[in-house]
């Protein structure tokens, strides 16, 4: 969970809460819930998922009293689901109660389990996942089985990787039944032979019945009658069927044979299922066409159509004919019969799903006899692929096949291909590549044709030695191929209620967790926020980790202690269980100094409703001071449509809240005064404003935001202010070298820092990731100047860092954009770009903004330490102050790099190369890329290019080139000139008017001329636009990219 919000006043709390956690989601939620404390009862409302699932299902809810609520972990429609007897269906045409399959893990079988059916609105993304069984398509929040080690666990689908490896069930068990058809109504004729009009004339006077009371007792008329008893005609079966058994005598030869007669050939219509009807119905589906009165089956095979001949006349009683098509190799078997093309479109062409989807519910035999037709008609053999295949245009049909050959223990893998002409259809398939597959589809399913039977003994033999061992379980183990975040097409979602143990059944193919949680009663295996301890006294949410949360449990658990959840969140609930003795603000005190790591808490109890307790340590926790309302969050937008007054607390400090007073306290429990800060921004600021994402937004603002800084820390007498640095003159001129130390997107602006203070300080730089840096035992001392570059002043790596460059002597500044965190209030001094909130993982404005601040550092440096003459100085500001309008030319030119992405969206990897100052663009760049759009990129100095990089060059490859126009430029055009010999696919951002790169490539992106060592704060915007466009093609979550978090507060 990354941010929390408390409340206590005089409004409604629930609004206030999700309208706060709303504002919070941009840092990058895993799960959502609230706590509600009301007339004496603690509510609780929770799910793994999205702000407005959560907000959707507390809708639905009227009473939310001794519930929990789960949503927002569902299926698409289409997802196919194994029934317990063997039918496939869609998970939306399930009804309540009937029974699914169900994996129990602790004898790793599947058994029975009934299921309720629920329908949630979608999100606006879902995710698909691919292995070589096919794929599934559900919200990020479901559930799926991984191998992991030797256990299978639990993991929801955002969290999957392509590591991980899912679980598919080896073998079906189901005990099969017959299927019945409708029966048609058919004009059939019989020959009465002479001892049957005898026989009938006998039983007549056996019986001493007159030829009217004879007729009248069978219900047919006296003429009809007249005419059986002289045997002038052929009789029809109907009348016979009337007749007959009023006599006691049965309809069969040798007394009545069958005639064929205008009305059509005499015909039998089954009325069950047998092995030979649904073999011949597997071929007509994969490859018969049914006419109105005519079937057809067409092969190059001949004698597979004598084959499926006689199998007709042995089912049906009807002779077909096998004829030669001219002007072609193929063969025709041609089939007239008015009743049996009316029975087949009756039975099996018209209720075609509902048909495929009862196929599972028959007996083996009988199973295997339809697919022996099917891969009869469109299956193949391919002896240089080593594969059985089948293909066709129906994508249900292959996935019903595909859950059938599971009867047989039979694993096949899924594709699908994309029509190669205008008028094909695109297609999909299955099919099967190992020796164990082939040799059980041999012994249980098999060809007809003796050619496909040939071949299949053919790869049997050559494959004998490639032996796959599985689990001695109804699993085996499927390696996930692709996972992709999509749009959601549908407006509604399906997800199952399991009445089962193990809560899991089969969808698609895959063994799938039943992710809907129940509604009534106590949690039960529920990781999403909050916690309570045993007694449901104290309810928690927290946002870091708790290390040493193992132990504390162990422990806890020896006391007696009984755990919900898995998650580490629960401890501190049960700890501050422990220690309350009617105190609810030393319990807490006491609680929190058992805890290693990083937490903001917030923690409410049920005894003492008049209070609400935040306490934090290394991870981001502010008060929010309204009227008869006080707030407890992680960041300011959660409770900035309230107040913009607000407090930050300190590391081992606790708040506690009443509607009307806040006190904070030390972790000794003394009181102590604190600062109340008002927020400058308002809430506009952290909404979008009408542009499509967040990103594109702050994109665009990055002209304001330079302006802004530009015109406040520069006097119109050219003199450089930056207020808050703390560090005089004697100072400046002391400093022995700087350590910059930053992650992410700040360490490359610490990069270009690097080159700039060089430049003009002379003072040697060092740029360290601070995840590093406390580990490689940095020189430092009292002359060693750290500058710490954080947007949030959060980033949990980089606060450590500056703790351990403090404690060895070094004076700290900080470059962030919040006012009031915590690496802004343990520096020295501190530099605020006010960019505003950035709510975009994507770093880019604040980027600029960052660049902006070290420019304008590293000219106040080398000026104090008279390095910078005045005309210099003049000269720099002012090109400074042309860089907002140029800013904002590239984006006006937005559209060309858009249409750019989307002639280079479908790469699979890309290069930035840059020298100098633009090294570091090159590494932005390629960062912001593959943040967002999940492609490899990889940003190089361009002179490393040869030592390694060049070996992967080719015409698959985009390579992207920084120059403008420099003094490394003609070493960048050689560059160039090496990528195009070897065929690579370039993209150059160039200085306008630059018309010689144009001889290279037509993909060129024009920026504004200005003196080169401006160029990063130029060069860098075309490629975050780049990669915002190519991200958007590819249907990416752009605001907020998969396992990423705005503000990363642990290590």
């Amino acid at each position: 969970m990354c941010g929390i919000i408390g409340y206590i006043g005089k409004e409604d709390a629930l609004p206030v809460l999700l309208e706060g956690l709303k504002q919070l989601e941009y840092r990058g939620y895993d799960s959502a819930g609230v706590c509600l404390l009301k007339d004496g009862k603690i509510k609780i409302v929770k799910c793994s998922g999205k702000i407005k699932d959560l907000i959707a299902s507390v809708r639905e809810r009227q009473d939310l009293s001794n519930a929990t609520l789960g949503i927002g972990h569902c299926l698409t429609s289409d997802t196919l689901i194994q029934l317990a007897d063997g039918r496939v269906l869609p998970i939306s045409k399930l009804k309540e109660g009937e029974k699914v399959l169900s994996l129990n893990r602790k004898t790793m079988r599947l058994e029975k389990a009934q299921i309720k059916v629920m329908r949630h609105s979608s999100p606006e993304h879902l995710y698909r996942l691919r292995t070589s069984l096919g794929y599934l398509t559900c919200t990020g929040e479901h559930r799926m089985f991984v191998k992991h080690r030797d256990k299978i666990i639990e993991k929801k689908t955002k969290d999957i990787n392509k590591e991980d490896i899912l679980i598919v069930p080896k073998q079906i068990n189901v005990i099969g039944r017959k299927m019945h058809f409708e029966s048609l109504f058919i004009k059939r004729y019989f020959r009465v032979t002479r001892p049957a009009n005898q026989l009938i004339r006998n039983r007549l006077k056996e019986l001493q019945l007159t030829k009217i009371s004879c007729a009248s007792s069978a219900g047919i008329s006296r003429g009809y009658m007249r005419h059986i008893i002289k045997n002038d005609r052929n009789f029809r079966e109907d009348a016979l069927q009337k007749l007959l058994p009023v006599l006691s005598i049965r309809l069969e030869k040798p007394y009545f044979i069958p005639q064929d007669t205008i009305h059509g050939k005499f015909i039998n219509l089954p009325k069950k299922s047998s092995p030979e009807l649904m073999q011949i119905i597997g071929y007509l589906l994969g490859d018969g066409t049914v006419k109105e009165r005519t079937v057809r089956f067409k092969d190059l095979d001949k004698e597979l159509l004598l084959v499926y001949k006689d199998l007709i006349s042995k089912v049906f009683g009807i002779q077909g004919r096998v004829a030669s098509m001219k002007d072609t190799k193929a063969w025709l078997l041609e089939v007239n019969s008015f009743y049996l093309c009316q029975w087949l479109r009756k039975n099996i062409i018209l209720p075609k799903e509902a048909f495929l989807s009862e196929i599972g519910t028959l007996p083996l035999n009988e199973i295997a006899a339809f697919l022996r037709g099917l891969f009869d008609a469109e299956g193949c053999v391919n002896l240089s692929s080593g594969q059985v295949t089948l293909r066709i245009t129906n994508r249900f049909m292959v996935k019903v096949c595909q859950l059938l050959l599971l009867r047989f223990g039979i694993q096949s893998s899924y594709y699908e291909e994309v029509k190669k002409y205008r008028n094909w259809n695109n297609s999909c398939g299955i099919f099967l590549s190992s020796y164990i597959l082939f040799e059980k589809f041999a012994e249980h399913i098999g060809f007809s044709s003796k050619a496909k039977s040939e071949r299949i003994n053919t790869l049997i033999f050559k494959r004998r030695k490639k032996i796959i061992k599985t689990l001695d379980a109804d699993l085996i183990f499927q390696p996930l191929l692709e996972i992709k975040k999509i749009k959601a097409k549908e407006k509604t979602l399906f997800d199952l209620e399991i009445n089962h143990r193990d809560s899991n059944f089969i969808a698609n193919g895959f063994v799938s967790h039943n992710s809907r949680w129940a509604t009534h009663g106590a949690p039960t295996n529920v990781n999403a926020h909050p916690h309570t301890d045993c007694s449901g006294n104290f309810v928690v949410v927290h946002n870091g980790i708790i290390e040493n949360f193992s132990e504390i449990k162990d422990k806890l658990i020896k006391e007696g202690h009984s755990f919900k959840s898995e998650t580490d969140t629960e401890v501190i609930a049960h700890l501050i269980e422990r220690h309350y003795k009617g105190d609810f603000e030393k319990a807490v005190l006491k609680a929190i100094k058992h805890l290693k790591g990083s937490f903001a808490l917030g923690v409410i109890c049920k005894d003492q409703p008049s209070k609400l307790i935040g306490a934090r340590k290394e991870s981001p926790l502010i008060l929010g001071i309204g009227k008869s309302e006080n707030f407890i969050a992680s960041d300011v937008p959660a409770i900035l449509g309230h107040t913009k007054k607000v407090i930050y607390i300190d590391d081992g400090e606790i708040a506690v809240l009443g509607k009307d007073k806040v006190k904070v306290l030390d972790s000794n429990g003394k009181e102590k005064k604190k600062k109340v800060d008002t927020i400058k921004w308002n809430i506009s600021s952290a909404q979008k404003s009408g542009f499509s994402h967040f990103m594109l937004k702050e994109i665009s603002e990055q002209p304001r935001v330079l302006r802004q800084i530009l015109s406040s820390r520069i006097k119109r007498t050219s003199q450089i202010s930056l207020e808050g640095i703390n560090l005089s003159v004697s100072a400046i001129k002391g400093i022995s070298n700087i350590i910059i130390l930053a992650c992410g997107t700040a360490y490359h602006a610490g990069l270009v820092g690097k080159y700039i203070i060089e430049r003009f300080c002379k003072i040697p730089v060092f740029v360290d990731v601070s995840s590093e840096f406390r580990y490689r035992e940095p020189v430092i001392n009292k002359h060693t100047l750290t500058i710490a570059i954080s947007q949030s002043g959060e980033t949990a790596d980089t606060l450590a860092a500056v703790k351990e460059a403090k404690r060895k002597g070094a004076k700290v500044v900080s470059i962030c954009n919040v006012v009031g965190s915590s690496l802004a209030r343990i520096s020295d001094g501190v530099f605020y770009t006010y960019a505003g909130p950035e709510i975009s993982v994507a770093s880019t404005k604040a980027y600029t903004a960052q660049l902006g601040i070290l420019y304008l550092l590293a000219f106040y440096i080398a000026e104090k330490k008279s390095l910078l003459k005045k005309e210099l100085k003049r000269y720099l500001l002012r090109e400074f102050k042309k860089i907002p309008k140029m800013l904002q030319e590239v984006l006006d030119e937005k559209s060309k790099i858009q249409k750019l992405a989307s002639r280079h969206y479908a790469f699979g990897s890309f290069l930035y190369l840059g020298r100098n100052l633009n090294f570091p663009t090159a590494l932005e760049g390629a960062l912001k890329l593959k943040e967002i759009s999940y492609i490899p990129a990889e940003g190089y100095a361009a002179g490393e290019m040869k030592h390694g990089p060049i070996a992967l060059i080719d015409e698959y490859r985009a390579v992207v080139c920084i120059a403008p126009k420099s003094s490394v430029y003609e070493k960048m055009v050689s560059n160039i000139q090496e990528i195009c010999a070897r065929k690579g696919k370039v993209i150059i951002v160039a200085t306008e008017g630059d018309a010689g790169m144009k001889r290279f490539t037509k993909e060129i992106i024009y920026v504004p001329k200005i003196d080169e060592v401006f160029s990063p704060i130029i060069t860098v915007l075309p490629l975050q636009l780049l990669a915002y466009y190519i991200a958007i093609a590819r249907e990416c979550d752009v605001d907020q990219p998969r396992n990423l978090a705005k503000s990363v507060t642990v290590e």
